[in-house]
């Protein structure tokens, strides 16, 4: 059981940087090649993109990047609706999975535990409308429809969310919890409308961190712009 990664698949922030540069931007590294092509055999090996010196100021880089905080409004009344939100939070069951302090690390909101939320009532063994392949799996390894309980501290503004980025609020994340969160979304969902609305303001609380610079858009290139 690693802290990183949606399958808390990796211990250590090498191995998930160096998986998060092979795998999404395809950046060979020293300790993980690109991925390729799967139907293609022969592929060739290419030299790694990063070197051992670049892969190593890149992992520092990410180890000193700050850490997200809870962001306590100013207004007495939304103060106060955000304080409600967190006892709605403990008292319909959330925080146990959603742990607010973990190895003595407050605010995590994460048991770095697997969980299925799948809806029972569906068959899990439909990813996109498609049928998966059945392979058989390690022992001990994760099931395809198991997940990490993904950190909550950011989760204000790390939309869209889940595995797959199809909830695009946070009342449409919680929609999604079934399988093992099933008693926790039922609680969630007799709730008055005021302690839910309550519950996401205390969410909307757990903000990015204040120094985080935004990301500027590259200027649009197309066909016209190029004519």
């Amino acid at each position: 059981m690693g802290k990183f990664g949606w399958k808390a698949q990796f211990a250590t922030l090498e191995e998930f940087v160096a998986a998060a540069c092979a795998n999404e931007i395809g950046l060979g590294n020293p300790r993980m090649t690109q991925a390729k092509p799967m139907v293609r055999g022969g592929y060739p090996d290419v030299t790694p993109d990063l070197d051992a010196k670049q892969f190593r100021a890149l992992v520092s880089f990410v180890d000193t990047l700050p850490r997200p905080a809870m962001l306590i409004p100013s207004l007495p009344r939304e103060r106060d609706k955000a304080a409600k939100g967190e006892r709605v939070f403990h008292s319909v069951g959330c925080a146990a999975c959603h742990v607010p302090d973990m190895g003595g690390v407050e605010g995590v909101y994460s048991d770095f535990m697997l969980h299925r939320l799948d809806d029972p009532s569906k068959s899990s063994a439909k990813y996109g409308g498609r049928e998966t392949v059945e392979v058989p799996l390690p022992e001990a390894h994760p099931l395809p429809a198991e997940w990490k309980t993904p950190l909550l501290w950011g989760v204000a503004d790390s939309a869209p969310y889940f595995h797959d980025g199809l909830s695009a609020t946070l009342e449409a994340a919680i929609r999604r919890h079934h399988g093992d969160a099933e008693t926790v979304l039922e609680r969630y969902s007799a709730l008055p409308e005021s302690d839910r609305a309550a519950l996401l303001g205390f969410l909307k609380t757990l903000k990015a961190p204040a120094d985080a610079k935004s990301v500027e858009k590259a200027p649009r290139t197309d066909v016209a712009q190029a004519r």
